[in-house]
């Protein structure tokens, strides 16, 4: 009779340590998948080595523990084999490697995503852990929506948390490089990467705002699912957001059957309010200035997407009952209403001032816009003018017309093609004839403002054929949504420099793997590889899209 107690005791001592080190695994394995988003993604190898120490020690405890419980299983699915592909794929073009520590680094890194990734589905062995996992991840996304979104609008959080970890002896700022160029580029650093990262997050936040039933989760699923979007349209990722409506397709075939109208509504609602505030408040944004109209666009619309997603249960029950027909007929009008709706808002102009007090130092102030144009073709360049002049100078304002070759747009400079200084104008039409040059890319047409005392504002610029008397294309100088650049991005991305370059990097790219397409050239041979295959002497140290 002792024997079995003591054997039962034992067998519950034992018990009690497998899910105490069960439990260690588990908060082990959410810190690593909670913090690497805050150090740039892992991208730079001070920060890669340490985790990577870090997850193989997690991972021997780990095998440990499965030894222990006599778990001798290891590949479940047709996923586990997949990624572990991925790590052998890497391990076969270490013998091909054009740098051997870059390629042993890369594969140290695979090593390491398989080893996190195998812990967590075999630790995930229940709803409720599974769902832990996701929260944290989520939890993770919505630090750096939530660090983004604050540098755009002054930067107080990040400020603070800078002089916090100060205090902990972190030299400089933890922070920075979070806010550029009107993007929100967060810890990652980069926007389309933050784009795909909270993108894909956002999805995951749907996912659980489906299956959740409690009313408070639901609210915290929504508030989650709008910052996220919000700091998604806030990136102006090109590239992303026209990938979402492709992934929002799949995430619709993938759904049930019977419930797909139910998850596209769970999708749609709670992006609806992040996608209209993105629009209001990027005029007011600023990396050092406190914005409070911004702010307080952004806790209103918090609150919509709060609400919405809370009624979407009764929304989505609603829509799923509603006959195909009424969404075909729905399709086919978004099919024509949407294309129309952007055309409206990217061409909504108003007009443009550049100025310069009376009390300024003369200095140049300009509004400069890229438009392709067919070389070899004579057009009149139409636009109104008022200017304003205090005192006498030598003109109010200058307009310049340039063309920009394939040279010019990959190493800088212009062919001036017309230049005029314009001393006086009233709100009447202007017209400039110019021809533009056979080896013509772009067209950049430039307004500036240089004396004190003196203003010119801009409306109604266009592009005339001459022959036709037709607008061939409408000059956006100010767009009244604050859309300058991505206009700009969108009609000249074959031609601008980033457009160029990206293919230019693609072809040279293809290049190298017709060398290297049966091994690979091992972990991190696009460093050292591209100069040999490069079309010009560039500098790049990581493929693009790789």
């Amino acid at each position: 009779m002792g024997k079995k107690k003591k054997a039962s005791k034992t067998v519950a001592l034992n018990e009690t340590r497998f899910k105490g080190l069960r439990t260690f695994l588990i908060a082990a394995v959410s810190l690593v998948i909670f913090y690497p988003p805050y150090l740039q993604g892992l991208f730079f190898e001070k920060d890669v080595l340490p985790t990577a120490i870090y997850v193989f020690a997690l991972f021997i405890l780990f095998c440990v523990y499965k030894w222990i419980k006599k778990d001798y299983t290891f590949f479940k699915t047709p996923i586990d084999y997949a990624a572990l592909g991925f790590v052998i794929v890497y391990a076969i073009s270490l013998f091909t490697a054009v740098h051997t520590r870059s390629a042993i680094i890369e594969l140290m890194k695979y090593c390491m995503y398989f080893a996190v990734f195998y812990m967590i589905s075999d630790l995930a062995d229940s709803m409720k852990t599974r769902k832990l996992f996701l929260w944290i991840i989520i939890a993770s996304a919505m630090g750096v929506s939530i660090i983004g979104l604050d540098s755009a609008i002054g930067g107080n959080l990040v400020r603070m948390l800078n002089k916090i970890f100060n205090v902990f002896g972190v030299q400089g700022n933890m922070f920075f490089g979070l806010f550029v160029s009107n993007r929100i580029h967060s810890t990652l650093q980069y926007p389309n990467a933050l784009a795909a990262y909270v993108m894909a997050v956002f999805f995951i936040t749907i996912g659980l705002l489906m299956t959740e039933s409690k009313v408070w989760v639901k609210a915290v699923c929504g508030a989650c699912a709008y910052a996220l979007f919000l700091t998604f349209m806030l990136t102006q990722s090109a590239g992303a957001l026209l990938l979402f409506p492709v992934v929002l397709v799949f995430f619709f075939a993938v759904s049930p059957k019977g419930k797909r109208i139910n998850a596209t509504a769970h999708s749609i609602l709670p992006a609806i309010p992040a996608a209209l505030i993105s629009f209001l408040v990027r005029p007011d944004l600023s990396e050092t200035e406190f914005s409070k109209r911004a702010f307080t666009i952004m806790v209103t619309g918090l609150i919509v997407s709060v609400i919405l997603s809370v009624a979407v249960k009764y929304i989505g029950a609603f829509l799923q009952k509603v006959n195909w027909k009424v969404y075909a007929a729905l399709a086919v009008v978004l099919i024509i209403v949407i294309p129309i709706g952007v055309k409206v808002i990217l061409n909504a102009s108003v007009p443009v001032e550049i100025s310069h007090t009376a009390d300024e130092s003369n200095s140049y102030k300009q509004v400069s816009r890229d438009i392709a144009l067919a070389p070899g073709r004579e057009y009149i360049l139409s636009y109104t003018a008022d200017t304003k002049m205090q005192e006498e100078k030598p003109y109010a304002y200058n307009i310049r017309i340039s063309n920009k070759n394939r040279k010019n747009i990959l190493f800088g400079g212009v062919t001036q093609i017309v230049s005029q200084n314009i001393k006086e104008a009233t709100d009447e039409e202007n017209n400039i004839h110019f021809v533009v040059p056979e080896d013509s890319n772009l067209i950049n047409i430039r307004i500036l403002n240089y004396y004190a005392g003196t203003s010119v504002t801009l409306d109604n610029a266009r592009i005339i054929d001459p022959q036709t008397v037709k607008t061939v294309k409408e000059v956006i100088l100010k767009n009244k949504y604050n859309l300058e650049s991505n206009i700009n991005r969108i009609r000249n991305i074959r031609y601008d420099r980033s457009g160029l370059t990206r293919l230019i990097f693609y072809q040279d790219g293809i290049k190298i793997f017709r060398s290297y397409w049966l091994f690979g050239g091992g972990g991190g041979a696009w460093e050292y590889l591209y100069r040999q295959y490069q079309s010009y002497n560039y500098q790049s140290t990581q493929a693009h899209n790789y």
